[in-house]
């Protein structure tokens, strides 16, 4: 054999062994520092409320499973893939501060579905040890949630005798149809007015339902429009908010009709409700105001559950004499929530 084919054969062995060498480090370096690896998990998820119903916002917190582990040791906190049918995130994963400054991580899901629901989370860890090794853990958590399409505690309101429906248009036609409608009673009205003062004949006013009255027969008639039944979901919410707005003004004097959601808040805060009927608003408007601005199209179910939770928000905030003997507020009957 030449020397020449010798000293060619040896530079390939010696190029065979230096790409084995690199191959073996990057495959080191990828389990080095590559995704994180999974761990058992020092942490467990928290819900409030207890008893979650369709709808209601679950307020979700993240806790210890070991009381010597350190909170601070986590990166960040991310949902896993959530079904749409089933969840809407209200709030994503974000740190906050527990009582004495210990850090903690909080999130906030609604749900559209009722049932067993499962969620999941991903969660970052930094090492023990200073410049330590980044691991993840994942953690599961399942929520019951129940209906709120039970009778009990609903007031049922016999408005056949009243007006019949009128069926609304989809898309934004049935909104000219309104506005026409109000227009036209505006003109008659004024034309009726001025009449009976050239002729002396103005009467007394008829005196108005009281506030819970008139929003609890509102969301009757409203809520029984062929349009909460076939959809879209937009004119359904922005009815329903326009209601609880209209009754919060005539309750509290407080214009929420001309308010953003913000601003509504806080003028109610210092008419000074309740804290609990604040957070019921709050969640109300929130998401009745993401249907209405947004592309966000809620699960069928939910299109009729809505007026459920207006007529909670209603009742929660009349008295028993205004409703009525045997119609007190479901605070009152289920002894608060």
């Amino acid at each position: 054999m030449s020397g020449a084919l010798r000293q060619s054969i040896g530079l390939w062995l010696t190029l065979l062994a230096l790409c084995a060498v690199g191959a073996r480090a990057a495959e080191t370096a990828g389990d080095a520092g590559g995704t994180p690896e999974d761990v058992a998990s020092p942490l467990v998820i928290e819900t409030a409320p207890s008893e979650l119903r369709i709808g209601q916002a679950l307020e979700l917190r993240l806790r210890a499973s070991a009381a010597d582990f350190d909170m601070r040791r986590i990166i960040d906190v991310t949902f896993e893939k959530l079904d749409a049918e089933q969840w809407h995130t209200a709030r994503e994963w974000s740190r906050t501060e527990e009582r004495g400054g210990a850090p903690g991580w909080l999130a906030a899901l609604i749900p559209f579905a009722t049932g067993e629901l499962p969620l999941a989370a991903t969660v970052l860890l930094r090492g023990e040890e200073p410049g330590g090794e980044v691991t993840q853990t994942r953690l599961e958590h399942r929520v019951q949630v129940g209906s709120v399409l039970s009778a009990e505690g609903i007031i049922e309101l016999d408005i056949s005798k009243t007006r019949p429906p009128h069926v609304y248009q989809d898309g934004a036609g049935w909104l000219w149809l309104a506005a026409a409608a109000v227009a036209a009673a505006l003109l008659a009205g004024v034309v009726a007015w001025r009449r009976r003062t050239s002729l002396g004949l103005i009467a007394a006013a008829e005196p108005q339902l009281p506030p819970g009255l008139w929003a609890l027969h509102e969301i009757e008639r409203r809520s029984r429009l062929p349009i909460c039944s076939s959809g879209p979901a937009k004119p359904i919410f922005t009815m329903a908010s326009d209601i609880i707005r209209e009754y919060l003004d005539r309750r509290y004097e407080i214009s929420a009709g001309e308010m953003t959601t913000t601003e509504c808040l806080r003028a109610l805060q210092r008419r000074e409700p309740g804290d609990e009927v604040i957070r019921w608003v709050q969640v109300f408007l929130n998401e009745c105001d993401r249907v209405k601005f947004t592309t966000l199209e809620p699960a069928r179910e939910r299109w009729a559950t809505i007026w459920h939770d207006a007529r909670l928000i209603v009742q929660q905030t009349t008295s028993v004499e205004e409703l009525g003997e045997g119609a007190a507020p479901v605070a009152a009957r289920e002894g608060g929530r």
